[in-house]
């Protein structure tokens, strides 16, 4: 339950004028079809929100945001998590995470602000916000003033810890807000959602595993549902594949995502046999332990008209309910998981390589 010096708000009510009050250059924003908030101005600007809160420490932040552009020093975002001024477009002592800057490097970074001045905390991972993003953010900070930054770039609820740092300077606020910062042709182009700001969220649920697939005859991809403890998730013992397999030779979390677990095998698996796959004791971040689980999975060598090329979005504007990016849909004909670790797909003279990704048996991928 929420208490009254918490701020939650995903727009479901359809206006930002209640529950809470959002305040600012409000005229700019609206609540879309899709119950998000849009910044919906007609010319460049600089347009802001914010709302009261006064928890700054043992605290946790989390935003959903959206930029249908590829930001730079003149398209950005920003997230007020402390502020002792209502207006962000001023000068103001406090922090804020940015989203996007000049260059090709564009990283979440989390920033401390004296007045007109801005000192960064941490930086997360170089590239990642480089072009247009969809994202969900977590940030926490103790008494103490260590921060830590998550993020999931697919928009989920699967953070990886993108950097972390100590800065104990501002322990009050007033506000907290969102600040956009474009060009004419980007006045649309930002979005929000799943606000909150308030008392740490503590995780009492343990991981589970979703999915195995083969990507070779000698290994399996793993994937679980939030990020894991390194320990128990790369002890061989924790893994058994029944009929002679054993125990893997390796078990690694996959750079970049800490939900992954690559296994590695001394025995092959047979093309077109059927096994079940052990896993017990594994950890999440809080030290939640799974339940032990049992999972079949099936080793498949593919066959030409397998994978199918079932769907192209060569022009995505106008949006008409869709994503406003180019893509190809594949569809996976058969009744078995089908890895396409090392596929190449060739669109003109550029190469897309796949990595640890698998299509589920009649499943899509986009």
């Amino acid at each position: 339950m929420l208490v009254a010096a918490q701020v939650f708000d995903n727009f479901e009510d359809g206006d930002f004028n209640n529950n809470p009050q959002w305040t600012g250059t409000t005229d700019k924003f609206i609540i879309n079809s899709n119950t998000q908030l849009q910044l919906d101005d007609t010319e460049a600007g600089l347009s802001y929100l914010v709302t009261q809160n006064t928890i700054a420490n043992d605290a946790e932040w989390r935003l959903w945001i959206k930029l249908s552009f590829s930001p730079s020093d003149n398209n950005n975002a920003r997230f007020y998590l402390i502020s002792d001024q209502q207006d962000v477009t001023q000068a103001l002592n406090g922090y804020f995470l940015q989203f996007g800057e000049g260059g090709s490097e564009d990283a979440i970074e989390l920033f401390r602000q004296d007045g007109s001045s801005s000192e960064s905390v941490c930086k997360g991972t170089n590239g990642l916000l480089a072009s247009s993003f969809e994202i969900r953010i977590r940030v926490t900070r103790d008494v103490s003033g260590n921060w830590q930054v998550f993020a999931d770039p697919t928009g989920g609820d699967n953070f990886q810890l993108e950097c972390v740092g100590n800065d104990p300077i501002y322990a009050t606020t007033n506000f907290i807000g969102l600040y956009c910062k474009y060009t004419v042709s980007n006045s649309t182009k930002f979005y929000f959602d799943d606000i909150y700001a308030g008392e740490i969220i503590v995780d009492n649920e343990p991981p589970e595993l979703l999915s195995v697939s083969a990507g070779t005859n000698t290994t399996l991809l793993l994937v679980f549902n939030e990020s894991l403890e390194a320990q128990s998730a790369e002890n061989v013992e924790n893994y058994t594949v029944d009929n002679e397999i054993g125990m893997p030779v390796s078990a690694t979390l996959v750079e970049g995502n800490a939900s992954q677990v690559l296994l590695e095998f001394d025995a092959p698996f047979i093309n077109g046999f059927n096994y079940s796959l052990s896993v017990l004791g594994i950890k999440d971040l809080a030290d939640n332990i799974m339940e032990p689980q049992q999972i079949p999975f099936s080793y498949v060598v593919a066959a030409a008209s397998d994978v199918v090329i079932n769907e192209i979005m060569a022009d995505p504007s106008p949006e008409v309910g869709l994503p406003n990016f180019e893509y190809l849909e594949l569809f996976n004909q058969t009744d078995a998981s089908i890895s396409l670790n090392d596929w190449i797909l060739t669109i003109g003279t550029s190469d897309k390589v796949f990595e640890n990704v698998s299509i589920e048996p009649n499943g899509y991928l986009i």
